[in-house]
């Protein structure tokens, strides 16, 4: 089995977009999943047609899933439709508008309200904090109210808007972080606290404070515990970095995979929230537990070969995303409160490929026609010397044989000029509709 992975940024651009993906792999290769990874980077000109044609490519190809990271809550929606036609499952990090099989979602308003405490504890009442906001995504969102939440609690002022573009970063990397935390020092010489909304933009601030000489006087914390933040904050030039186990996320992604296409469940828009984690303080740093060594990193197989150049990343008409033949249905489990199906008693099995009823034996059919109600009043009518209600008699001009022992006893009667009364329900003469075993048979 194949699961497309949608990823928003270009491998080495962001160490945490890169954690999940080997996480989501490292749990499809226990179940013997192949990842397959298309960069449908967000930052470019043609997003957020470039998702949707990736997706599409994966439904052209047949993939037996779809990973795709929403960014904001309406991208992806093209692709995501088609392959949902086309019965492959869609497994999204992060909650979109459009109808997906299952949805993970990090604890994000959390996140920046524990954030903003930690930070609490370290500052006095009123000093003056900055937030730098994130490119506009659904889960930086989140965590930027979740701060400005957990600021009001704990007492501390707020200087900046985190939506101003002036400070936010919306390159998601380190150089954006720089030039944000800039405008942030230039704004306000006198912060006490700095919250930039994800390592990467922390380190960037770093390299602010440190060309304008104030590396030291400003306390900072941020988000997903990388490698390179857990290493400033052992060195003293970070408070903290929230660890939300970006690893384990990515698993969690896989399981929702898993029990789509393994395990056959219908997920049926299921969302569920990964951990939220704790605080890297100094004191944590010290038995801090590399990514590397909680799962394995290996190399991601990029695109799907000769199909993905197939597809445009431009133009893409919504009116037609199922590209490629129609995709079989999986088999789903039938509900549980609900019966299975049979096809109706009695009824002609539709022509074409249907499989012939396999030929019956002589002991089962005279079992079967004994047991029908008409069997039963046929019986009935012999034992009381009567022919059966629904026969009728033919002329014939053979006389009926009787028995050796009524000739004996009996006078001789004379040649009957009728035959018994025959049945007349039969198939060939009421058609495929009467119940099994009411076939041609004498009334005596």
């Amino acid at each position: 089995m194949r699961v497309l992975y949608v990823s928003p940024m270009e491998y080495g651009a962001n160490p945490a977009v890169d954690a999940v993906g080997q996480g989501l792999q490292s749990r499809l290769a226990e179940h013997g999943i192949e990842l397959r990874v298309i960069c449908a980077d967000f930052r470019g000109k043609d997003w957020p047609s470039t998702a949707d044609a990736a997706m599409l490519a994966g439904v052209t190809a047949e993939v037996d899933a779809i990973v795709v990271w929403v960014i904001t809550p309406d991208s992806g929606a093209v692709g995501a439709a088609a392959a949902m036609r086309h019965h492959i499952p869609v497994i999204t990090l992060e909650r979109p508008h459009y109808p997906v099989s299952a949805s993970f979602v990090y604890p994000n308003f959390n996140h920046g309200v524990y954030m903003a405490e930690h930070l609490g504890t370290l500052l006095p009442p009123g000093a003056d904090v900055a937030v730098i906001g994130g490119p506009g995504s659904v889960d930086d969102d989140e965590l930027v109210l979740g701060l400005q939440q957990g600021l009001r609690r704990t007492g501390l002022h707020l200087v900046n808007d985190p939506e101003n573009p002036r400070y936010k970063n919306v390159s998601d990397v380190a150089e954006g972080g720089r030039q944000k935390a800039l405008n942030v020092l230039a704004d306000f010489p006198r912060l006490g606290g700095l919250v930039p909304y994800n390592d990467e933009t922390m380190l960037g601030a770093l390299d602010a404070l440190k060309e304008t000489g104030r590396l030291g006087e400003v306390l900072m914390v941020s988000r997903n515990g990388t490698p390179a933040a857990v290493r400033a904050v052992q060195a003293g030039l970070s408070a903290g970095t929230w660890d939300v186990d970006v690893t384990g996320n990515g698993q969690l992604l896989g399981d929702l995979v898993i029990r789509a296409i393994v395990k056959h469940e219908v997920l049926d828009g299921q969302c569920i929230a990964g951990p939220i984690g704790h605080m890297i303080t100094p004191e944590r740093a010290a038995h801090w537990e590399p990514w590397e060594k909680r799962v394995p990193y290996h190399a991601f197989q990029p695109g799907l070969g000769p199909v993905e150049a197939s597809v445009q990343p431009l133009g893409i008409d919504p009116g037609d995303s199922g590209r490629g033949k129609p995709r079989q249905a999986r088999p789903r489990p039938h509900p549980p409160d609900r019966p299975v199906p049979r096809p109706p008693r009695g009824r002609r099995p539709p022509a074409g490929g249907a499989r012939p009823a396999a030929p019956r034996s002589p002991a089962t059919v005279r079992a079967t026609r004994e047991g029908t109600p008409e069997a039963k009043v046929e019986r009935e009518s012999r034992q009381r010397g009567r022919p059966h209600a629904r026969c009728r008699s033919r002329p014939s001009s053979t006389p009926k044989r009787q028995p050796a022992e009524a000739e004996s006893t009996a006078p001789q009667a004379a040649a009957s000029t009728s035959e018994p009364a025959v049945c007349v329900l039969s198939r060939e003469a009421s058609g495929w509709g009467v119940r099994p075993g009411v076939n041609r048979s004498e009334c005596r």
